[in-house]
């Protein structure tokens, strides 16, 4: 069974160019490891993370706020492009 990670955080892009590495490194670490990816499918550092993560291949699972895909793009201006499925929970 695979191991499952949550990342988790605030929305806002990373403030650094050294943040940005640091969130694409780890998104790199989850997927070298085989990891499982679990975020809140928000922009910023996460976005990144997940990003990264399901570029180099790790399995990228995104929970939404939303009802489905057109509230989470339109209602909640988030991506769609960083995760492998979305859940949407449509709890707002």
């Amino acid at each position: 069974m695979k191991i499952k990670i949550g990342v988790m955080g605030p929305s806002a892009e990373p403030d650094s160019p050294r943040m940005a590495d640091l969130a694409r490194s780890l998104g790199e670490a989850i997927a070298a490891r085989d990891l499982i990816l679990l975020t809140g499918a928000t922009t910023g550092a996460v976005h990144l993370i997940g990003k990264t993560a399901r570029d180099a291949g790790a399995l990228h699972l995104g929970i939404s706020p939303a009802a489905n895909e057109r509230e989470h793009v339109e209602r909640f201006k988030l991506p769609i492009d960083a995760c492998d499925a979305l859940i949407y929970t449509g709890f707002g």
